[in-house]
């Protein structure tokens, strides 16, 4: 069992401790608090809301607040011991500040370096780019996809893993693994093989445009990540969905 100094704490005082904003909710997630350290470094702060899972989105009390070190602090001060006289005293007797860290402000990326930025113009770039080939050549890229896919799978294995070796569950029920499917990597090439027929295409395809719409719906990502990278992957499904064009295959592929 994983001890934090506040269990320590509330386990020598035993009955005798007495903190009146235990039970006092917070109004915010685990991911919530989790985020109020985040938004000065937006790129860390999206690779940690894609790591944990649903049980980070449990709403908080006092007493669950104190995973973090500020809210221990705060909480504690206000604390309060029994005696064995039955007299009541304070649990902090002083405060001490040792160092304290300078007020740290977002860091200044480059508007095209922002989280937002990236996956919006990579997802009209993505868009641009399928439609022209599929309306102006007739075409779906194979390649392409076995790429894209490729990629979302090994992001969606790196995710499927922190969640089985990690026994603190905060990793667990993870909803963008709906989007970033783990079995992306290996079924892509299974899709878009110089073998794969339409019925094969359309089961994988259509498979994991149903499965967007959920994993878009339950992620709790902050920005617009968990909305603009799904419809990206949404464009690529739809264009492999489309019936035969006339004059071309069923569609036409470069491999």
């Amino acid at each position: 069992m994983l001890y934090t100094p506040r269990d320590m704490i509330a386990e020598v005082c035993g009955d005798s401790l007495t903190i009146p904003s235990r039970s006092r909710m917070t109004g915010k997630s685990y991911r919530d608090l989790m985020n109020d350290y985040l938004n000065e470094q937006p790129w860390y702060q999206l690779g940690m809301n894609l790591a944990i899972g649903w049980p980070a989105n449990q709403q908080t009390d006092g007493w669950l607040a104190m995973y973090l070190p500020d809210q221990v602090h705060d909480q504690f001060a206000h604390a309060t011991v029994r005696q064995a006289n039955g007299q009541l005293i304070p649990l902090v007797q002083s405060d001490q500040t040792l160092w304290a860290a300078q007020k740290t402000f977002r860091k200044q990326v480059s508007l095209l370096l922002d989280p937002d930025v990236v996956f919006a113009v990579l997802g009209v770039l993505i868009a641009l780019f399928t439609i022209r080939r599929y309306k102006v050549s007739g075409k779906v890229d194979g390649w392409f996809d076995r790429l894209l896919f490729g990629i979302v799978g090994f992001l969606g294995w790196f995710l499927l893993v922190l969640w089985l070796i990690r026994d603190d569950g905060v990793t667990g029920w993870n909803p963008t693994l709906l989007y970033l499917m783990p079995f992306h990597l290996p079924l892509i090439f299974w899709a878009t093989s110089s073998t794969a027929t339409a019925r094969r295409r359309t089961i994988y395809f259509g498979l994991t445009a149903f499965l967007l719409l959920p994993g878009i719906i339950l992620s709790k990502i902050p920005g617009g990540f968990d909305v603009l990278f799904p419809l990206t992957l949404l464009v690529r499904c739809i264009v492999n969905l489309q019936p035969v064009r006339q004059a071309y295959r069923t569609p036409a592929r470069i491999d």
